[in-house]
C-alpha cells in the first residue's frame, strides 16, 4: 500500500528526502551491485524506472535511510484496519493534541506524555544545563533545541517497530477504512482472503535478480467473474476511475502488479491482480490491471532490466555510471524529446 502526495505524484511510500550520498556508501553499493548481491523489489527499482526515477534516485533510496513520513504512517494504518484487523493498532503510539516541537509549551505536552509512557520524566527533559554566562558558569534553562532533542531521544526508547501516530491521522484512517469497509463489493472481496494471505511474501528470481514482494491479500476462492485474485490497497489523490488509472500509469503500479504476478505464478497461482483505490474523502474504487496489461508491463520490466543490467556492467569501466539524473533517459546527447 502506498500513497501520493496531493500535489507531487513521486512523494510517496519510500520518498527520498537526503541528497548526500557519502563516497564510500556510494562504492559499496556498486560492489554490491556487481556482485549481485542485492534484492530488488518493485518498491526500490521503481526509482530506477523511467516513469519515476534514475539511476541517481535508484541509489539514493538504496542507501539512504528510510524514514518514516506522515503519509507512510497514515497508509500503515489504512493496512492494518483493512487487511489485519484482527492485529488491531496495537504498533501505533497516538501522540496527544498540543504535542509538537515548535514552541516551549507543545514540548512541555511532549515530555508529559513521554513520561505517562515511562520513557523519562519531565524533570529531565526540562533540567537545567550548564552553560559560561560572563566568563562563569551556571545553571539555566535548556534552550528549545536542547529540549526538542531530549524529547526525540526519549521517543527513541519506544519498541522497536513502534510507529508515532496524530490523533487526526488515526481518526482520517479510521474515517477511510470504515468508509471502504462499508462497501459490500469490497467486503465480498476481503471476506473471500484467509487471514494467514494478509501481507503474503512472495520471492523470485528474474533478469538475473534475486525479487521479493510482499502482497497486501489474496485469495484462490472463487468471486465472480473471478477465480481467486490479488488484491493491492492504494490511497491516492483521487480514486476516480480516470484519476486512478492515471495514477497506476504513472506510479508504474502495473509493474508491480506484473512482478506480484510473478511471483504468485512460482507458487501455482495466475490471479487476476485488482488494486483497491482509496481516497481521503472516502471514495473507494476497484479496478482491474488486465491481463494484457499486466503483459506489456513486464515486457517493459524487462526493457529496464536490460538497461540497468547495462549499467551495472558499465560500472566496472566507470565507477560513477550510477550517479546519471534524469538526463540518463534522454538521447545520446541527454535530452529529452517531448511526445
Amino acid at each position: 500500500m502506498e500513497e501520493l502526495n496531493q500535489t507531487e505524484e513521486q512523494t510517496q511510500e519510500s520518498e527520498v528526502t537526503a541528497t548526500h550520498v557519502a563516497e564510500s556508501d556510494y562504492s559499496d553499493l556498486i560492489e554490491r551491485l556487481q556482485k549481485r548481491e542485492l534484492s530488488l523489489s518493485y518498491s526500490s527499482f521503481k526509482w530506477f524506472h523511467e516513469r519515476v526515477g534514475c539511476p541517481w534516485m535508484f541509489v539514493q533510496n538504496k542507501i539512504m535511510e528510510k524514514k518514516s513520513t506522515k503519509a507512510m504512517d497514515l497508509g500503515s494504518m489504512i493496512d492494518v484496519l483493512l487487511f489485519e484487523p484482527w492485529k488491531g493498532l496495537e504498533g501505533f503510539v497516538v501522540i496527544p493534541s498540543g504535542c509538537d516541537f515548535s514552541s516551549t509549551e507543545g514540548l512541555t505536552n511532549y515530555a508529559k506524555f513521554c513520561e505517562e509512557m515511562g520513557l523519562t520524566s519531565v524533570d529531565d527533559i526540562m533540567e537545567p544545563v550548564e552553560k559560561m554566562v560572563k566568563g562563569k558558569l551556571t545553571l539555566a534553562a535548556p534552550v528549545l533545541a536542547e529540549k526538542k532533542a531530549r524529547v526525540r531521544a526519549a521517543l527513541e526508547r519506544l519498541p522497536a517497530g513502534t510507529t508515532i501516530v496524530s490523533q487526526a491521522d488515526l481518526q482520517l484512517a479510521q474515517f477511510i477504512a470504515s468508509r471502504v469497509q462499508s462497501s459490500n463489493r469490497v467486503m465480498d472481496l476481503l471476506e473471500k482472503c484467509p487471514q494467514e494471505n494478509a501481507q503474503y511474501p512472495v520471492e523470485f528470481e528474474a533478469f538475473g535478480w534475486k525479487w521479493r514482494g510482499r502482497l497486501d491479500q489474496w485469495s484462490d476462492a472463487i468471486q465472480r467473474p473471478y477465480t481467486g485474485f490479488v488484491l493491492d490497497g492504494k490511497l491516492m489523490p483521487s480514486a476516480r476511475s480516470q484519476d486512478a488509472v492515471r495514477v497506476i500509469r504513472n506510479m508504474a503500479y502495473d509493474i508491480q502488479g506484473s512482478i506480484y504476478r510473478r511471483g504468485m505464478q512460482e507458487k501455482g497461482f495466475n490471479l487476476p491482480h485488482i488494486i483497491l483505490a482509496y481516497d481521503r474523502q472516502g471514495n473507494y474504487n476497484l479496478i482491474e490491471v488486465p491481463k494484457r496489461a499486466l503483459d506489456s508491463a513486464w515486457q517493459e520490466l524487462e526493457a529496464m532490466m536490460k538497461r540497468f543490467n547495462s549499467l551495472v556492467i558499465a560500472t566496472e569501466l566507470y565507477k560513477d555510471a550510477f550517479k546519471e539524473s534524469y538526463t540518463f533517459w534522454g538521447n545520446y546527447s541527454g535530452v529529452y524529446e517531448m511526445q
